[in-house]
């Protein structure tokens, strides 16, 4: 695993690296699956996560009910958040759909953090609170092309290994969402209904 200081360098560089890209081949070019494959998946190994050996803490293509989520992330088998991910090309702020997507599997697999991507913009959504308007449950979102400055890393970084290894940041984020009333787990949900 790449120390913090050096993470913050290699995302630059990411980031450069897809500017380049987008400029050489087009907006057009980054569809999902190259989204994923060159930009999404190496900002996550920049985290500390892994989706190359036995661990498998990124699982592709994870199963929910017929849909299948793009990733789940685990630490210690445990999943601990969902990652939706979306081609460069596709707008996702405040996109209504794919904000009820990503809580719905991060609700069909018990985890509170849902991260819809398209690499160029990160967004943080709660998958456990119930809101009447879903573009509520985002709890930040930032633009990874305007500006790559301490704050953004810092943000990115509260999604490392490290960091949930450790999460006193995540009980930042989570005080957003004190009060607002939170959904009853899947399991308890299905069992009810029996």
């Amino acid at each position: 695993m790449v120390s913090k200081v050096e993470a913050k360098e290699q995302i630059k560089l990411l980031i450069e690296r897809s500017k380049e890209g987008i400029a050489k081949l087009g907006l057009n070019f980054y569809k999902e699956e190259q989204t994923c494959n060159a930009l999404i998946l190496p900002l996550f190994e920049i985290l500390g996560w892994s989706h190359k050996n036995a661990l498998d803490e990124i699982e592709s293509q994870s199963k929910t009910g017929r849909k299948r989520i793009d990733y789940l992330v685990r630490l210690n088998g445990n999943p601990i958040f969902v990652l939706e991910a979306k081609g460069l090309d596709q707008i996702i702020k405040n996109n209504h759909d794919y904000y009820k997507q990503t809580i719905h599997y991060g609700d069909n697999k018990s985890v509170t953090w849902g991260i819809l991507t398209n690499f160029k913009e990160f967004i943080v959504i709660n998958c456990e609170v119930v809101r009447e308007n879903i573009i509520l449950n985002e709890v930040k979102s930032i633009n990874l092309f305007e500006d790559f400055d301490e704050e953004k890393f810092e943000f990115l970084w509260t999604f490392s290994k490290e960091s949930f290894q450790n999460p006193v940041k995540l009980d930042e984020l989570n005080k957003k969402f004190l009060g607002v009333k939170k959904r009853e787990k899947i399991g308890k949900r299905l069992l009810s209904d029996l």
